[in-house]
């Protein structure tokens, strides 16, 4: 009887053309141009409940309820001008905002202020006390974890520093 079983070196031919195609397909793309970013939050207290997003750069039309990515400034000594935020839309234009001693009002969304932010801003919160009407191109951003860092402290996020959509993955 004959042997159906392929030779050494036809597996090794398989094996290596497979390595070869393998090896062509990922050096494409990683040369080719993608919108899509990997972004990792190593922050020791997340803003929301995710490490992981998939961002998709480029120009992006925030709904609320969206989840963005941003360059964040003016955020300095907590922040480097610059720093990429992952948040969640909850006030587009026209929408209310207001800011009491406790914590910030959005459409009736209460968010409350966080004793551990407030001491690391260094504010006192009477500062903080404020009403107003998200104008054209101000997004009020908003985290859903008890300790998130978001609009109740730094104020609406202008929607030019958006640079793309952001999906939660892990």
């Amino acid at each position: 009887m004959t042997s159906v079983r392929p030779s050494r070196r036809r597996r090794l031919a398989v094996v290596l053309v497979g390595l070869v195609a393998s090896a062509s397909i990922v050096a494409t793309a990683a040369t080719q141009e993608t919108p899509w970013r990997i972004a990792l939050d190593l922050a020791e207290e997340t803003c929301l409940p995710y490490r992981v997003y998939a961002i998709r750069m480029g120009e992006v039309d925030p709904q609320r309820g969206d989840f963005v990515a941003f360059r964040a400034t003016g955020l300095e000594p907590h922040f480097v001008d610059g720093s990429l935020f992952t948040k969640q839309v909850l006030g587009v234009p026209g929408d209310r905002v207001v800011v009491g001693f406790d914590g910030a009002t959005v459409n009736g969304t209460f968010l409350a202020f966080t004793d551990r932010a407030i001491k690391k801003l260094g504010i006192p919160r009477a500062a903080r006390v404020a009403s107003y009407t998200l104008g054209q191109g101000e997004l009020f951003m908003a985290g859903t974890e008890p300790g998130a860092f978001d609009s109740r402290y730094y104020g609406p996020v202008r929607a030019s520093a958006l640079v793309g959509s952001s999906r939660p993955l892990l």
